[in-house]
């Protein structure tokens, strides 16, 4: 968890519609007492916050199961070479792309 650094699955988010992190993300105690947090402010970087460490949607696990919770963008490469092998991880690189500025 890149809230409380707990590991998987400790904490567990996933995101609305709208894109906002879902009020009945469980586990971290840490986002317990941050949800105030803007989804939308958090993934653009700017030089106060040069950082798109944020939970995204796995492609490939919304299609199996559309309510399975996201994964940290920092560990979307991960996530792809452990829970998908049978999938072309270059297909999906631009999940884990981070900025020269990150």
């Amino acid at each position: 968890c890149s809230f409380c650094l707990s590991p998987f699955p400790q904490c567990l988010f996933y995101l609305t519609k709208n894109n906002q992190i879902s009020s009945t993300s469980c586990g971290c105690p840490v986002f317990e007492l941050i949800n105030k947090i803007s989804y939308a402010a958090a993934t653009k970087l700017t030089q106060a916050n040069p950082c798109s460490n944020v939970p995204i949607w796995c492609p490939i696990c919304t299609q199996i199961d559309p309510k399975s919770p996201t994964i940290w963008h920092y560990n979307a490469e991960e996530h792809f070479k452990v829970c998908h092998l049978t999938v072309n991880c270059a297909n999906h690189s631009e999940l884990w792309a981070v900025s020269n500025s990150e």
